[in-house]
C-alpha cells in the first residue's frame, strides 16, 4: 500500500484525531516545499515528514502525558510498509521530538545515530513542530497560503477562520528548534 495510506491506517488503530493528522501532514508538506531553498533535503524526506506528521500524536492512545515518547515507541515498534527500518526510526524520532525537549546526545535512540541522521532528525522535527503549531487548537483554523524566504527570514502567510491566538502562541513556543536548525 501507499506509505501515507499505511500511516493513516496505523494511526487509526490508535484512535488518532484524523482531521489534525491530515492538517499537520498538509502543513508539513507545504513547509517542506516552501523551504526547499534553505534545507536542501532529499525528496524522500518530504514523505518521511508527512508520515511523522500523521503519526505524531498516536502516543495519546497510551497516555496524554509524555505522549511524544509513547508515539516514538509505537512508531518504532509497528509495521510500516514502504519504508526501511532506518527510515522508520527516523520517523519515530521526528515524532518523539515534535514537542518538549530537542534531541540530545543523552537520549539513547538519538545518540546512536550517525551525524548525518542526527541532522535529518533535527530538520524533520523542526518542520514538524511548526506544522503542529499551525493546528495547535486541533480546529483547522488556519490555511497556509504561502511560505516566503528572504535571506534568513521566513514568513508564513496564513488565512484564518476566526481568532488564531492559540496557533500564534504555539508558533512562538515551538519556534526555537526551527530557528536553530
Amino acid at each position: 500500500p501507499d506509505i501515507l495510506t499505511a500511516a493513516h491506517a496505523l494511526a487509526a488503530r490508535y484512535c488518532y484525531d484524523a482531521a489534525h493528522g491530515h492538517a499537520v501532514a498538509d502543513f508539513a508538506a507545504r513547509l517542506f516545499d516552501g523551504l526547499a531553498t534553505l534545507h536542501h533535503m532529499p525528496a524522500r524526506d518530504r514523505v518521511l515528514l508527512q508520515v511523522a506528521a500523521i503519526l505524531h500524536d498516536i502516543g495519546c492512545f497510551v497516555s496524554g502525558r509524555q505522549h511524544h515518547k509513547h508515539s516514538h515507541y509505537l512508531i518504532a515498534n509497528s509495521e510500516l510498509p514502504g519504508i526501511t527500518s532506518e527510515e522508520q526510526e527516523t520517523v519515530a524520532l521526528a515524532a518523539r521530538y515534535h514537542r518538549r525537549s530537542s534531541p540530545k546526545l543523552s537520549h539513547p535512540e538519538y545518540a546512536v545515530l550517525p551525524p548525518p541522521r542526527r541532522v535529518q532528525v533535527c530538520q524533520l522535527a523542526a518542520l514538524l513542530r511548526v506544522a503542529d503549531a499551525l493546528d495547535r487548537g486541533h480546529r483547522g483554523r488556519l490555511r497556509l497560503r504561502a511560505v516566503r524566504v528572504a535571506g534568513q527570514r521566513v514568513a508564513l502567510c496564513v488565512g484564518a477562520n476566526l481568532d488564531f491566538a492559540v496557533e500564534q502562541w504555539g508558533l512562538k513556543a515551538k519556534a526555537g528548534m526551527f530557528e536553530e536548525v
